[in-house]
């Protein structure tokens, strides 16, 4: 009897709402809830702002939000769909087109050089130039994000190169300021600019940061793909 009533326990709905944080509540509007719709290419249609703050999932937390007040929560079917050029298919398809399409150089042997077993594999080509296929074919395929990922990564490199320069700016007002070089009588932008290189500086952290998240979640998609 005591191992029928632990079992019981563990396949009640109050077990599972509660590991999950949730209270089983009935009659609670629980129905009420419509189901997750989302745009067709979601992401991919989102403009660059949403696309850099993630607010185009902001429907999914919200849902999560509302799930949770009834003890219940998210299921696979509430998830944002594949990109179409993510799925399986696309990426095949842009793979098999551009390791097809690469036309490799003919390789220039010098005067009395000879083949070699391992200079060739079975289509003909070496190995180098079976590497090159498919290195071209690997950058066809996710190239979008690869040349978006790089410039990210160049605006994050040269936000980090700012912060010694304003730091360095900033504790040179202080310096001014306490050697009399700048006093109340001089004009607003250069008696408070101490404030505004120091809400400059903040701004430049917080779009490295922005930068460095938006460069990974690109280079992570193309490793997916």
């Amino acid at each position: 009897d005591t191992v029928t009533h632990i079992l019981r326990r563990r396949r009640s709905p109050y077990m599972t709402s509660t590991m999950f944080g949730g209270r089983e509540k009935k009659g609670n509007g629980a129905e009420d809830i419509s189901p997750m719709v989302w745009k067709e290419n979601a992401e991919m249609s989102a403009n660059p702002l949403s696309g850099l703050f993630f607010l185009w999932l902001q429907p999914l937390f919200t849902r999560a939000s509302k799930l949770r007040r009834v003890g219940r929560w998210l299921e696979m079917e509430d998830l944002a769909p594949i990109p179409d050029n993510d799925t399986s298919e696309q990426v095949d398809a842009r793979f098999q087109a551009a390791y097809a399409s690469f036309k490799p150089k003919p390789k220039a042997k010098k005067a009395g050089e000879e083949d070699t077993e391992d200079d060739e594999g079975p289509s003909g080509e070496t190995a180098k130039q079976l590497e090159k296929r498919l290195t071209y074919a690997l950058f066809a395929t996710c190239k979008r994000r690869i040349i978006e990922g790089g410039a990210f990564r160049l605006v994050n490199s040269i936000l980090q190169f700012t912060f010694p320069v304003l730091l360095n700016l900033v504790l040179a007002y202080y310096q001014d300021v306490q050697s009399g070089k700048i006093t109340e009588s001089d004009p607003p932008l250069l008696y408070y600019k101490g404030y505004w290189l120091s809400a400059l500086l903040m701004f430049f952290v917080a779009s490295k940061a922005l930068t460095e998240g938006a460069y990974f979640h690109r280079m992570n998609r193309c490793s997916w793909q």
